[in-house]
This record gives structure tokens, C-alpha cells and sequence, in this order.
């Protein structure tokens, strides 16, 4: 939070449970390798995670500047330490623009259209960075003239990584997610059709089978008597006794 928000301001907080995330990916991770070294090992282990520590993984650049240099990062809005990157608006919209992969900056030029963007001092990501006020400016000004799609398509045929700000909407509406077949309809006898996102992997053709969620006990009987073996007769038992219950259309 120290990092996050207008240098001039309070801290904030981030929109998405970061901590919570973060650790998630790292307690993923330590899984993964406690399983690989008991294939080889033949014996488990206890994976320790500390959501505090995975924390710090947001802010690795923050720390190794620090304990290298002793300096202490200050927020900076969307300010990123390279330039570009950040959040401008264009004509229609906003545009994430990113001056990477640095290796093709320079073979990307031609889409500005504009031989101020190739002077000496902007050539260099140490340049830019130098003179960032500048650059930043000339290419606001470039982008105020121009729609936010074909300045992300342009940049995507050269290879940098810009990015439209989507509204949900045209998330749903997404080519790259149409192509995937990301967003599945599920239907459910209660809340009807639905769109339900999937999962963000693929593992060749086979696809994880997406369904709907369960009615309230609707898989009582198919946990007490196959997953946890409840003789019918006490099943019976516990159901008349209102121990448990299951749905009504079961």
C-alpha cells in the first residue's frame, strides 16, 4: 500500500485481494514441489506458506533497490520505472502503453509516424526514462488523435505489448476469449441460462467439463452413502432426525 496511490495522497488499497492471490500462487507453487520431491523421495511433507512473505513478491523491485541502494520507493500513481508505461487517454478510450519487449522498440517506430519519437534522446529506455516528462507528453498528444483498437492493433503487429482498458462487457465480447471459448452458457433449473468463465488453461484438446452449481442438497445422498459409505438405514436415520437433509426435487 505504501507503493500504491498518488504520491501527494494517502496510501491505498488494491482493487483485488492481492494477499490473499499472491499467496494462493505461492502456496500452488510449494505444492507443486513437495509432490515432485515425494515422487522421488517417497515421502510427503508440510508446506508452510506465509501470506506476509509472498507479499513481497509485488514489491521485489521496490526491495532490491533498497537494500542495494538504500533508497525508499514513493508512490507514483500508474508511473511506471520504465517509460513508456502507463495508462493514457486516447480519442475513444485508454490505452496501457508499454515500450516492451525493449528489443522492439525501436523496430516499431514507423507506427507513430512521427520522427520525434526516433530523436537521440528518446532511442534508449535510459533516455526516455531521463527525459520522461517529454516523451510522455508527445505521445499523449499522439495518441489523443487516435482510437483506442487501432492503436493497440498497431502495436501488436510490431510486437510491443500495449493493451486496451475493457469495459465487462467487452471482456464478454472479446475475440481472444471467443476464440478460446472462455465464457461457456450453463444452465441451471433455478437460475437459468448463465455465462460462467472457465479455467485458463488448456491441456491439448481436452477441455475441463464446466457444470453448473448444485441446488442445496442436491449430493447429500450421493456423499453420506457412495463417498463416505452411511448405511441407508442410518442415512434414513439422520434424514427423519433432520440431522441432514437433501433436496426436495432428489
Amino acid at each position: 500500500m505504501h507503493l500504491t496511490g498518488d504520491g501527494t495522497r494517502e496510501p491505498l488499497a488494491a482493487g483485488v485481494p492481492a494477499a490473499s492471490c499472491t499467496a494462493g500462487m505461492a502456496a500452488y507453487a510449494g505444492t507443486l514441489i513437495a509432490v515432485f520431491a515425494a515422487a522421488r523421495s517417497g515421502k510427503g511433507d508440510h508446506v508452510d506458506v506465509s501470506v506476509q512473505e509472498a507479499m513481497l513478491d509485488n514489491v521485489e523491485i521496490a526491495m532490491v533497490e533498497h537494500f542495494h541502494t538504500g533508497r525508499v520507493a514513493r508512490r507514483t500513481g500508474d508511473r511506471h520505472n520504465l517509460v513508456p508505461w502507463r495508462l493514457f487517454p486516447c480519442r475513444d478510450g485508454w490505452v496501457a502503453a508499454i515500450g516492451g519487449p525493449i528489443r522492439k522498440w525501436l523496430g516499431a517506430l514507423d507506427m507513430f509516424d512521427d520522427p520525434r519519437f526516433g530523436a537521440e534522446q528518446f532511442r534508449h529506455i535510459a533516455g526516455r526514462i531521463e527525459h520522461r516528462d517529454e516523451f510522455e507528453a508527445l505521445l499523449q498528444s499522439w495518441l489523443e488523435t487516435r482510437d483506442r483498437d487501432d492503436v493497440v492493433t498497431a502495436a501488436r503487429e510490431r510486437g510491443l505489448a500495449f493493451a486496451g482498458l475493457n469495459q465487462p462487457e467487452e471482456i464478454l465480447e472479446n475475440a481472444q476469449h471467443a476464440a478460446r471459448q472462455f465464457f461457456r452458457p450453463v444452465s441451471h433449473p433455478v437460475a437459468g441460462d448463465q455465462m460462467m468463465a472457465g479455467e485458463p488453461w488448456r491441456f491439448g484438446d481436452a477441455r475441463a467439463e464446466q457444470r453448473r452449481a448444485p441446488l442445496l442438497g442436491e449430493h447429500t445422498a450421493r456423499v453420506m452413502l457412495e463417498d463416505l459409505r452411511v448405511r441407508p438405514s442410518e442415512f434414513e436415520a439422520l434424514l427423519a432426525g433432520r440431522v441432514i437433509a437433501q433436496h426436495a426435487g432428489v
